[in-house]
């Protein structure tokens, strides 16, 4: 089975790193998570000159010190994460 995200999901990064300072971040916290963002899904780029986007980019969403951000996933290629996805449907 093949895992694809999808435009809400919500990745949480996981602190794996050995230095004090992390190490006493993830102690103080009780968590080994570090950063969340949001995932968009994928942003076709339109152009003036063409009828089609130019691309298809993951995009997500985060907050980083000064602000909200927009960046493309590959900004987060190679980080440990875990995927939170909100349940379709209801109980009755």
């Amino acid at each position: 089975m093949t895992f694809k995200l999808e435009p809400g999901d919500t990745l949480v990064e996981v602190n794996e790193k050995g230095d004090p300072f992390n190490w006493i971040k993830r102690w103080v916290l009780g968590s080994p998570y570090d950063h969340i963002f949001l995932y968009l899904g994928k942003l076709g780029i339109a152009s003036y000159y063409y009828s089609t986007p130019l691309g298809n980019i993951p995009l997500i969403f985060e907050s980083e010190g000064h602000g909200v951000t927009i960046k493309g996933l590959s900004y987060r290629y190679g980080h440990k994460v875990v995927v939170l996805r909100l349940a379709t449907g209801h109980s009755d």
